[in-house]
């Protein structure tokens, strides 16, 4: 791990407290002086029983145990620790590769399992992963505290001092004081469009009479979302949550839901007359400085006439700003003019039967045969607002070329693209109608699954009942836990490339594969190995029964389904 990946993992651990257990001595102190490089609360048992002993006495928010030891081993300490608090973040460290029982191990819920003799940096990897999960419940928990506080302070002043006296929202110094409070916040700022035009055009009373209307409408409208809604100046409003499990995605999605009501609104600005308003939304992701962020966020929005703005696109001004600018063209063009193409990968098996996967490409230029990959353009078009459009386009496409060719395709699928009910809509009918379920995988990365785990479930068992098959992409990034697979019930797994490429030179990203598929085939989960290059890859997979491959050494993606072998 090199050093600032070992200063980002120390001020991580600062306030995590640790119990190591280890019966070796020699392991014990070698050991124990490198975990104190991270930890400043760190005690030591030689044993499972004094390890009971001390958990008795403090609470620990990670335990780091041996396995086999006497007495009271690893598991049976485990099992033990697990009684008394079924959350509690344990990590197993043996010399021992028994896959069964590391499954059993998997299943009775620790956080992670490191091999012996120990490799420090996959040591750090599962400490990581674990003091990470550590610190997102106790930010939690304070959450809950915080919001509980102001909700006491919110009765205790009566609402008077903190209530805007014409709208009665909150207000300004009620925002700033309650941005005191250091929890990661989501906020939007609405700036309602030429409002001086009606203090002008009518009268103040006119004004007022207006923005006390949008503010009992706006203040129920961010009720249904969860949000606290303050009144900040004249026709400027902000919209607060905090909410561990929410993300930028979740806030562009309710700015855009709230902004729409507000403008199918109909105010009433005089006894014959109503009026309807345009508003611009500044979003942001932050705790501090987060007023004058949302401020330069609006203020981004306005130079560039953007109705909708995140603070992190501010950055593209610092960045590349004219290859940003170049990508959008492109996208904007490939999809005004249909250069939105399915390419075609092979996914063979062990006999040669073959599926395809589908993937995305751009053709650059209408009059050449070249295009252009997604690690070129992927990520702006996720940024700004082409990607859902690109990802119906390719999928339609590639369903279209199925009603008229014999096999399998695989279909990858996002976050973004599982929460589009009107596109799901569409796909389910486009399904049925051409009897395709049965021909079809969708593929969904592991992140979007273990993120919101209840969306994805979701839209799994909505198309499962169909007849598709699952996959699920890039598993094993980040040598993750399993147990969310008894709730997913995948058909394939597909081992992550970046395991695939390492794992001839490296024996321990071997012995991981290795488990996994034993692991997969235990409960009739097949799968597939993707970034397969090489003969002497293909042929170590074979040995260790992988039942699908895919990779260069396979095949290249093309748009000629035909010539996509090798």
């Amino acid at each position: 791990m090199d050093v600032n990946c070992l200063k980002k993992l120390r001020n991580m651990c600062q306030n995590i407290s640790v119990l190591y257990v280890e019966d070796e001595e020699g392991i014990l102190i070698q050991t124990s002086r490198v975990l104190r490089k991270i930890f400043d609360d760190l005690d030591l048992a030689s044993d499972g029983e004094e390890a009971l002993r001390l958990y008795k006495n403090k609470y620990y928010d990670l335990i780091i145990t041996d396995l086999n030891m006497p007495n009271i081993d690893g598991q049976a300490l485990s099992s033990k620790i697990k009684e008394h608090n079924t959350n509690q973040n344990i990590i197993i460290i043996s010399a021992h590769k028994d896959v069964d029982q590391i499954l059993k191990l998997v299943q009775n819920g620790i956080s992670g399992y490191v091999l012996k003799p120990i490799d420090v940096d996959m040591m750090f990897e599962q400490i990581f992963q674990s003091v990470e999960k550590i610190n997102r419940d106790k930010m939690i928990k304070h959450h809950n505290k915080v919001i509980k506080k102001i909700e006491e302070q919110s009765l205790l002043h009566e609402n008077k001092h903190i209530l805007d006296p014409l709208t009665n929202l909150y207000n300004y110094s009620y925002l700033v004081d309650m941005l005191s409070y250091t929890t990661q916040k989501y906020a939007m700022l609405i700036n309602i469009n030429g409002f001086r035009l009606i203090n002008e055009g009518y009268s103040y009373v006119h004004g007022n009479d207006f923005l006390l209307q949008f503010a009992n409408v706006l203040k129920t409208e961010a009720k249904k979302y969860d949000f606290t809604t303050f009144r900040i100046s004249s026709d400027n409003f902000v919209l607060i949550k905090s909410d561990m499990n929410y993300n930028c995605k979740k806030l562009r999605d309710d700015a855009i839901k709230i902004s729409t009501l507000l403008e199918k609104k109909d105010f009433k600005i005089s006894d014959e007359k109503d009026l309807s308003v345009h508003v611009r939304v500044a979003m942001i992701k932050g705790h501090s400085n987060l007023l004058e962020e949302l401020y330069k966020t609006m203020s981004y929005a306005k130079r560039n006439s953007l109705k909708y703005a995140m603070y992190q696109d501010i950055c593209d001004e610092s960045q590349s700003a004219k290859e940003i600018i170049r990508v959008k063209r492109i996208l904007q063009s490939s999809l005004k003019n249909n250069l939105v193409i399915p390419f075609f990968q092979p996914i063979v098996d062990s006999d040669g039967n073959v599926k395809h996967e589908v993937l995305m490409r751009i053709q650059e230029d209408i009059l050449k045969d070249e295009y252009l990959t997604p690690i070129s353009f992927l990520q702006i078009a996720k940024d700004h607002n082409y990607y859902n459009q690109m990802s119906e386009v390719t999928i339609f496409k590639a369903l279209e070329f199925a009603t008229s060719t014999a096999g399998v395709f695989s279909l990858n699928f996002t976050y973004s693209d599982m929460k589009n009910s009107e596109f799901l809509n569409s796909l389910e009918s486009y399904i049925v109608k051409n009897s395709l379920a049965h021909r079809l995988i969708f593929e969904i990365v592991e992140s979007d699954i273990i993120d919101d785990i209840a969306v994805a479930d979701s839209f799994l068992k909505r198309f499962k009942a169909l007849g598709v098959r699952v996959a699920i992409d890039d598993f094993g990034s980040g040598y993750s836990n399993f147990a969310y697979i008894f709730n997913i019930n995948p058909d394939f797994i597909k081992l992550d490339g970046s395991l695939v490429q390492n794992m001839l030179e490296d024996e321990k990203i071997h012995f991981f594969i290795e488990t996994i598929i034993k692991f997969a085939h235990k409960f009739d989960i097949k799968v597939i190995a993707e970034f397969v290059s090489s003969k002497e890859l293909y042929e170590k997979l074979l040995e260790l029964n992988v039942d699908f491959m895919q990779g260069y050494y396979i095949g290249h993606p093309s748009k000629n389904i035909q010539e996509s072998l090798r």
